[in-house]
C-alpha cells in the first residue's frame, strides 16, 4: 500500500499547498470560491487522466489492461506528468464555469501551480523509484530499488526527479517576482503562455536524461514526453503570433 502514497495523497496535497500560495502573489476576488470544485472534481480528474495517458504512451511498460485499470496494484502506479497538465486545465475551466469567472483570468491565475505538482509529485517518483534517468557515473547518481524484496537496484543512474523538483522550485521563486517587476495582469493568458513555454522547456530537456533510464526514443531521436512538450511549444508560439497579429489588424 506505501508505494500507492506517493501518487495517491502527493497530487490532492500539491493542489491544496498551490491554493494556498498562489494569492500571496496575485490577488482575486472569491478565489476561495473554486476551492471545493477544484478538490473535489479536480483530484479524481487529474487522477484518472494521468493513468490513462500512461497506459496508452509509447514506450511504457505497464501490465494488461485489466490488471493496470481495475485492480488496486495496477493504481499503485503509473501515472503520466502530461495528465497532471491537461487534468489542471481542465479542471481550471469546469471551475470558471461553475462559478462564471472569466476562463482565461483563471488559468492565467493558477498556471504556476503546474510547478508546484509538478515539484511535489516527482518528490513521489523519487521516493517510490521511478522515472528516473539514465544510467550515469555523476557523482551525485542513485541507485533506485526494482525489487525490495530480492535487493535489486539499478545501476547508478541520474536522479531526473530531483532535477525537475530543483527546477520547479527555482520557477515558483522567480515567477511572482517577475509578475509583479513587469506588471503582468490576469486575464490576457500572458502568464498561462510563458508558464506552458517553460513546463513544456523543462520537460524537453529534461528527458535527454531519462532516455535509456525509464524513457524511449519513439521516433525522430525523441520520446513521447519531448514530442508533446515540442508540440505545445509550437502551439504557444503559433497561437500569440496569431492573437498579435489579429490585434493589431483591429487596431488599424
Amino acid at each position: 500500500m506505501n508505494a500507492f502514497l506517493p501518487y495517491g495523497l502527493l497530487i490532492p496535497f500539491g493542489i491544496v499547498i498551490f491554493f494556498l500560495w498562489q494569492p500571496w502573489y496575485i490577488k482575486f476576488p472569491r478565489w476561495q470560491d473554486a476551492f471545493p470544485a477544484v478538490i473535489l472534481i479536480g483530484t479524481p480528474l487529474t487522477l484518472i487522466l494521468c493513468h490513462v495517458i500512461y497506459f496508452f504512451t509509447p514506450g511504457t511498460l505497464h501490465a494488461d489492461f485489466q490488471n493496470f485499470f481495475f485492480t488496486l496494484d495496477g493504481w499503485r502506479a503509473g501515472y503520466s506528468s502530461v495528465g497532471l497538465l491537461i487534468g489542471a486545465v481542465l479542471t481550471v475551466l469546469i471551475a470558471s464555469v461553475i462559478h462564471r469567472f472569466p476562463k482565461i483570468e483563471l488559468l492565467d491565475l493558477y498556471s504556476p501551480g503546474a510547478f508546484v505538482a509538478s515539484a511535489i509529485w516527482r518528490t513521489g517518483c523519487f521516493v517510490h523509484s521511478c522515472c528516473y534517468g539514465a544510467p550515469t557515473s555523476v557523482p551525485w547518481a542513485v541507485r533506485f530499488t526494482l525489487v525490495p524484496e530480492l535487493g535489486i537496484k539499478t545501476p547508478p543512474c541520474h536522479p531526473v526527479q530531483l532535477y525537475e523538483v530543483l527546477f520547479s522550485l527555482a520557477v515558483l521563486l522567480i515567477l511572482p517576482f517577475a509578475i509583479k517587476k513587469f506588471d503582468i495582469r490576469p486575464g490576457k493568458g500572458v502568464v498561462l503562455g510563458v508558464c506552458l513555454i517553460i513546463y513544456s522547456v523543462e520537460r524537453f530537456i529534461l528527458e535527454f536524461f531519462r532516455i535509456g533510464g525509464t524513457s524511449t526514443r519513439i521516433t525522430l531521436g525523441m520520446s513521447a514526453t519531448q514530442l508533446f512538450a515540442l508540440a505545445v511549444i509550437i502551439a504557444v508560439i503559433v497561437t500569440s503570433a496569431f492573437l498579435l497579429n489579429l490585434k493589431r489588424n483591429l487596431k488599424s
